[in-house]
């Protein structure tokens, strides 16, 4: 454990607390990242009849949050597909996207990059993970955007870059379950068939019986929970991308003994309703992480309090706490590392990045304040 000592008086003080869901109450490791190498692994090898070495992919998903701008696991997939994707031969990937055009008068799915698939002779290795590498390296806040002003930089001029767009057209992407393969596969693996049909109302396309959110955990324990609800008198509150039923799915008795007032919850369900009010306005951005939309909604929700403790397990969770305006020195941001894919990294940076302090766990927190 680490914290910055002058900051440390002002920290006790708070009197409210907002969390972020998954890596700081939940265990996802076996989840939402398995979804994301799953889903890459599924798109690629259909394409190429080759499967992506998955430390090219632990690093990658790591490298892209550690950015600050992929809190949406949907954007990950898509980085580190295209960057895959980049790294092969020009002649492939034009064969490849011209089958993929003929399928894409409505919404891919797996079963149409089979049919799209042309065989890969000429696969290097290293070629593909170096173009791997090359895109991610242009990660920044922007998240997905970054990336494509990325590929702008890296193939301006060459054919590979008006290819490399023509698959991400096929892909509808961004766009949501039932209109983008990318959403719609992440979606049906990390929720399963039943849910992911109940959540989104769509047919299952993969048959999936067990999704991988059963392999969740929690990682708050009970006698935490309960010193929280003791020490800060004007509420918890979740500040999350994750998506209401998933919520419930893994954490439904938690959210209703500790969470009892929905107003100081947020979830992606509400991103959602924002960002359509956004796009009414004449504003496409999306409301997620590090967007501070998140953090206001759940902060308008809490009692009213003299200072509020944020915590979360990444660059985007700090990165929005840092664009909140008008909280002064009355909002902190604590860091937790020990369920992050790279610990001793996320540790450093948050250090690096001025976390006030830095926990392995949530379950730390009483420790910290000294009660």
């Amino acid at each position: 454990m680490s914290y910055l000592a002058p900051q440390l008086n002002a920290l006790r003080e708070s009197d409210a607390i907002v969390m972020d869901c998954d890596g700081t109450l939940v265990e996802i490791s076996n989840s939402y990242d398995e979804a994301i190498y799953t889903t890459v692994e599924l798109i690629f090898q259909s394409l190429t009849g080759r499967r992506p070495q998955r430390t090219w992919l632990t690093q990658a998903t790591f490298d892209l949050r550690k950015s600050g701008g992929f809190n949406n696991d949907w954007d990950t997939v898509y980085a580190i597909v295209v960057g895959l994707l980049s790294g092969t031969p020009d002649e492939w990937l034009e064969r490849v996207t011209e089958n993929l055009e003929k399928v894409a008068d409505k919404p891919l799915s797996l079963r149409s990059l089979l049919c799209a698939r042309s065989e890969l002779r000429d696969y290097d290795e290293s070629e593909v993970e170096n173009g791997l590498k090359d895109v991610v390296s242009y990660a920044d806040a922007a998240g997905s955007a970054s990336i494509d002003e990325g590929l702008e930089k890296l193939y301006r001029g060459k054919e590979k870059l008006e290819l490399l767009k023509r698959v991400r057209a096929t892909l509808r992407y961004p766009g949501v379950p039932g209109e983008c393969l990318i959403s719609g596969v992440f979606d049906e693996l990390y929720l399963g068939s039943a849910l992911y049909q109940g959540t989104y109302k769509l047919r299952p396309a993969l048959c999936v019986s067990r999704g991988f959110i059963e392999n969740e955990s929690l990682i708050v324990r009970r006698d935490t929970l309960n010193y929280m609800k003791r020490r800060f008198p004007h509420g918890l509150g979740i500040a999350t991308g994750r998506t209401r039923p998933a919520a419930e799915k893994s954490i439904g008795p938690v959210l209703r003994e500790f969470f009892a007032d929905s107003r100081a919850l947020t979830f992606s369900d509400d991103l959602v309703e924002e960002y359509e009010r956004r796009k009414a306005n004449g504003m496409n951005v999306w409301p997620g992480k590090p967007d501070p939309y998140c953090l206001q909604r759940a902060i308008r929700g809490l009692d009213a309090f003299k200072r509020v403790i944020f915590v979360g397990d990444s660059m985007e969770d700090l990165k929005m706490c840092s664009s909140m305006q008008g909280f002064n020195d009355d909002l902190f941001f604590v860091g937790v590392y020990k369920h992050t894919i790279n610990p001793l990294e996320t540790r450093r940076t948050f250090m690096e990045q001025g976390a006030i302090a830095v926990l392995p766990t949530i379950n730390e927190l009483k420790e910290l304040l000294g009660d």
